[in-house]
């Protein structure tokens, strides 16, 4: 099929893409959960983040990703049907947005082509383009050959240009963009759109809700995605564990605490000290045990220990790359403007509150989103069994996120594995989980001594769009 973003027939295209608002409408059309969706295939593949459907005639892939411009759809006529349809800037920000750090030739090609037919589009949209403008910049140099095979290979129809052509639309298009001034739209789209760009840029980190000074009433700050307590277990000697980003950057040696690892303030403190601190209480108890070889094999109990500690990492990362805007209050507003002490000793002491601007603070609305998630994500879970894992010939690394594989590294020499059995395995085991690994972080992977980690490179799924 041709692909007809913005109506233009610019290439053909093997599968669809078909994007859901949450990860809780993936239920509908997993063969694993859905009668009907196991009528049509038994072949998929599924992940935390989407479903692909392989079919004779073509893949489907079922996104859990909102849209991200507004409207970002238009309704066509498709067999017959009124269908919502992607605009083209829409697709373009979803790129760019979500795996703008690992672009593809195709997506230069598609970049290029909307850059060239409507660029009118593109900048409102800024906020989600120039993301990952700095990895771009650094895989058109780095990667040419792979991205050149890859645009080369594009089965075009309409639309002709060179690859450096069109890498020099993108270019010059993303320079623009991040020379740009603000571009002062109020409107609710560009405001959520700017929040989502200060909370989840790591060189935005500093910029955060402040306490007062001296944290008086002791609220947490930096918010580790993987916990601290479990990267300690990979720290070395020197209390320190070797940190390599997907950037090229060199690598870095940081103690567990390091912000590096943490989001701040992305979640309430009533979510941080009671909910997620009973999970990571759990889990720790189970690890000791299982360090010291008091366990061997886990309980139903242990079971749902690890599958708490590896949700809770999976939805924190989900949530570090993709914040929830804070929530307009439609009545009216509050009858007086509270002092910002208040407001920290309601947190404290697990209130929820609007601020005076009438919103509540999103923070609060991805604790409460947390806690309705992991209910939800406990119940696809059920009946899932976690293998102990260890190896005497290799050592586990540590990604910034395992959510495209159950895999919850314990230390470097133990990893949970859901549906594997309890088992010693041997380097090539410990490297293909190694390279799972590494394929999957979004920004870094860490071990206590990358070079005892052996890695086996491989193509992983990364095809969507």
């Amino acid at each position: 099929m041709a692909w007809w973003a913005g109506g233009y027939g610019c290439r053909f295209s093997k599968d669809i893409d078909i994007f859901v608002p949450d990860l809780q409408s993936l239920g509908f059309v997993t063969p694993r959960l859905s009668d009907v969706a196991e009528s049509i295939t038994t072949d998929y593949v599924e992940t935390a983040g989407y479903v692909k459907l392989y079919l004779e005639e073509g893949e489907i892939d079922f996104v859990a990703a909102p849209n991200l411009t507004t409207p970002g759809f238009e309704v066509e006529t498709v067999l017959g049907h009124q269908v919502r349809v992607e605009t083209s800037v829409e697709i373009i920000a979803k790129k760019m947005w979500h795996r703008g750090d690992r672009i593809t030739g195709r997506d230069i090609f598609d970049f290029a082509l909307i850059a060239e037919r409507e660029p009118e589009v593109l900048m409102p949209a800024r906020e989600f383009m120039v993301r990952n403008a700095a990895a771009v910049f650094q895989q058109l140099e780095e990667r040419y050959a792979q991205l050149k095979q890859q645009f080369e290979a594009v089965d075009a129809l309409n639309f002709h240009p060179s690859f450096d052509q069109a890498c020099a639309t993108l270019k010059t298009t993303l320079a623009a963009m991040l020379n740009a001034p603000d571009l002062g739209r109020d409107d609710a789209s560009s405001s959520n759109a700017r929040y989502v760009r200060r909370i989840s840029s790591p060189e935005a980190l500093m910029r955060y809700p402040k306490p007062q000074k001296g944290n008086p009433h002791r609220l947490t700050i930096d918010q580790h995605i993987f916990p601290k307590s479990c990267i300690a277990r990979f720290a070395g000697d020197k209390g320190t564990v070797q940190v390599r980003r997907k950037s090229g950057e060199k690598d870095l040696w940081l103690t567990p605490g390091n912000s590096y690892f943490c989001a701040r303030r992305l979640w309430d403190q009533k979510a941080e000290a009671v909910f997620m601190k009973a999970i990571k209480d759990r889990y720790q108890d189970v690890a000791r045990n299982i360090v010291a070889r008091a366990v061997t094999t886990l309980d139903a109990m242990m079971n749902q220990a690890v599958t708490d500690l590896y949700l809770l990492w999976t939805l924190r990362h989900e949530r570090l790359l993709n914040p929830i805007p804070d929530a307009r209050l439609s009545f009216v507003a509050p009858e007086r403007e509270m002092s910002i002490d208040t407001q920290e000793i309601l947190e404290a002491n697990g209130y929820v509150f609007a601020a005076p601007d009438n919103t509540i603070p999103s923070r609060f609305m991805t604790g409460l989103r947390f806690m309705m998630e992991m209910r939800r994500e406990r119940e696809r879970m059920v009946g899932k069994r976690w293998g102990i894992l260890t190896s005497d010939e290799a050592e586990f690394l540590v990604p910034d996120n395992f959510s495209a594989c159950s895999v919850l590294p314990l230390s470097p020499t133990i990893a949970h594995v859901e549906g594997h059995a309890d088992q010693q395995i041997g380097f090539r085991q410990v490297a293909d989980i190694n390279g799972q690994a590494v394929q999957g972080c979004h920004r870094y992977y860490f071990a206590r001594d990358i070079a005892r980690c052996l890695i086996l490179t491989r193509r992983i799924l990364d095809d969507l769009f």
